[in-house]
Formats: C-alpha cells, sequence, structure tokens
C-alpha cells in the first residue's frame, strides 16, 4: 500500500470515527430532551410552562404524541370545556356569523397538502369536522351565547323560589325573548372573534395533530392571544406590524435587509393591494403609515395569518413551525 493510500485511510478512519461520535451526541441528546420533556408533562405545575415553551422554541416537541399534550398546555390550557364549543356550533346553525359563507368556501378547498394520500371520503369528513372547529371558535364568544346561557341559569333559580316563581319565569322570558331577537339582530357588532383568511391553515394543523375537541380549545387560544390582530373586525392591528419587518431584518441581517427593501414597489401595486384590503382607495385615507408599511412588507401578510401553513406540501412541516 503506497504512502498515500495509507494517509488517505487514515483520514476516513478518524472522519468515521467522528461522525459516530458526532450521532452518539445527537442521539444523547434527544434522549435528555425527551426525559425533559416528559418529566414536565406528566406534571401539572402552571409555573412549569414557560419552561416547556422554551423546550418548545428551542429544540421542538419531536414527536406528534408529545404535541397533543403539550400544545394545550404551552397555550395555557389544562381542562376542556367541550359544552362550550358544541353550544357555539349549535348557535351558528340557527343564525351563522358574518363569515360563515367564506368559512364554507375556504373548508371546501382545504386540507389537500396535508392529506393528499387520503380517500374523498375521508377528506371530505376532515373538512366537515374543520368547519365545526372553525364556526366554534368564532361563535363561542358570542353575546347570544351567554345570554342564552344567563336566561337558563335564572330559570333554573326561579324554580327553587317562591309562589310567584312561575309568574316571574313567564314575565322573565317574554323579556328575554325580545331581548334575545334584539342580541340576535345585533350579534355581529358583538362579535369578539372574526374569522381571515388564512386562520382555516392554522385549524387544519391543530385538528389533524390534536382531534377536534382540543382543536377547538387551542385555536380558540390562539385566536384570542397569538393571532388577535388578525382576528379583530378589521386587519388595521396587524398591517401595522408589519411595519417592524424592516427594523427587524436589518437588526438580524443587514444584506438580507438591503437586498428585500433595497427597492420599493411601484405606487401603482401599493395602491392596488390597499384598495383589495380596505375596500378604497389610498388617497381617502389618513394612515399613510400603515399603507407605507404595506406597500414595502406586502410578501409577508400571509406569514402571520396562515403562519406559513398555506405554502407547506406536508403536515411535518406544519407542526414544526407551529
Amino acid at each position: 500500500m503506497s504512502p498515500d493510500e495509507t494517509e488517505s485511510r487514515g483520514v476516513d478512519d478518524n472522519e468515521l470515527e467522528l461522525n459516530t461520535a458526532r450521532d452518539a451526541k445527537k442521539s444523547l441528546a434527544k434522549h435528555t430532551h425527551m426525559t425533559q420533556l416528559n418529566a414536565l408533562l406528566l406534571r401539572s405545575d402552571c409555573w412549569r410552562t414557560p419552561v416547556l415553551c422554551r423546550l418548545a422554541m428551542t429544540k421542538g416537541l419531536v414527536s406528534t404524541e408529545t404535541r397533543k399534550v403539550a400544545w394545550p398546555r404551552v397555550v395555557g390550557i389544562h381542562e376542556i370545556d367541550k359544552s362550550r364549543f358544541r353550544n357555539a356550533v349549535d348557535l351558528n346553525k340557527k343564525t351563522p356569523h358574518k363569515d360563515a359563507p367564506v368559512v364554507d368556501a375556504d373548508c371546501a378547498r382545504s386540507c389537500w397538502a396535508f392529506t393528499s394520500s387520503w380517500s374523498d371520503e375521508d377528506r371530505e369528513e376532515l373538512r366537515v369536522k374543520l368547519k365545526r372547529v372553525i364556526n366554534a371558535v368564532v361563535n363561542v364568544h358570542n353575546v347570544q351565547t351567554q345570554t342564552q346561557e344567563q336566561t337558563r341559569e335564572r330559570d333554573a333559580k326561579d324554580d327553587n323560589g317562591d309562589d310567584d316563581a312561575s309568574k316571574k319565569k313567564t314575565k322573565r322570558r317574554s323579556s328575554n325573548a325580545s331581548k334575545e331577537k334584539e342580541t340576535e339582530n345585533n350579534q355581529h357588532h358583538y362579535q369578539l372573534i372574526h374569522y381571515y383568511q388564512g386562520f382555516h391553515d392554522v385549524c387544519s394543523v391543530l385538528l389533524l395533530v390534536l382531534g377536534e375537541s382540543r382543536a377547538c380549545a387551542v385555536a380558540e387560544r390562539v385566536a384570542l392571544f397569538h393571532v388577535r390582530d388578525a382576528t379583530r373586525p378589521d386587519l388595521s392591528g396587524y398591517l401595522d406590524s408589519l411595519q417592524m419587518l424592516p427594523a427587524l431584518l436589518k437588526r438580524i441581517d443587514r444584506e438580507l435587509h438591503d437586498c428585500v427593501f433595497g427597492e420599493s414597489p411601484p405606487d401603482g401595486f401599493g395602491n392596488a393591494i390597499n384598495t383589495f384590503l380596505f375596500g378604497e382607495d389610498e388617497k381617502t385615507k389618513n394612515d399613510d403609515a400603515t399603507r407605507a408599511g404595506l406597500r414595502t412588507c406586502v410578501f409577508a401578510l400571509a406569514w402571520g395569518l396562515a403562519w406559513h401553513a398555506h405554502g407547506l406540501g406536508e403536515l411535518c412541516g406544519g407542526v414544526l413551525i407551529a
């Protein structure tokens, strides 16, 4: 064997040993990480949730089974009241919320990427569940649901009252009927959570990982605390947040910032986007700063709305981002 061959073989052996040591180290780190996760998930202490969040953000939750248990804990859920969401779905059947047609259209064309190997029947069943999840989340905080629950509680108290209970109940029911009718007519003005296109992408990932009941609970928390600017009556708050993107990107990666924001899009392009989102021309509005942020950051509009799930071709990528 020549000296060159001997030296080459020695280099290969050293590289093999390094790779083996590196793999062993990764395996040990993964085992340690899973041990930490399982220990945290076995404890019910609320103060351990921030530790769980840090592990989820830095090293991930590894498996679907872990995510099924960890995701509700990460968003602060310890118990799920299924009846709240069932009542919300029933309410939507009687009085659909204002975005119900959009939910129907979005769900009808959703779940393709994550269910490419599924049968049409199974995919359609998933879409029905997805629609129930979204309608439950949108309706669960509606004033009408709360009014009906309060009415039932008062009626239950009246049943244990004095001899005048039936008269009081009849009078109160008559009054409540007119109030509920007025609430039904004005329901949309008091809707706390509003649907936006892209929320169905987030909910589809939650549904596939968590199942319907847990997906409802987690999606409600996400809508209230994590994508709140998008679930308000309009997107102005979310559009405001886009203005922070140039400064953040400049701080993290100056070269990428200069590449992305080196040239501004034509004014006509920005005006067209603004007209589409706001329903009127830019000149009729005073919040020019919001539109300036939108013009330069329109490429990132869907990032926060769908958490990148819309552009992914597999569920694995969706759960990693979530």
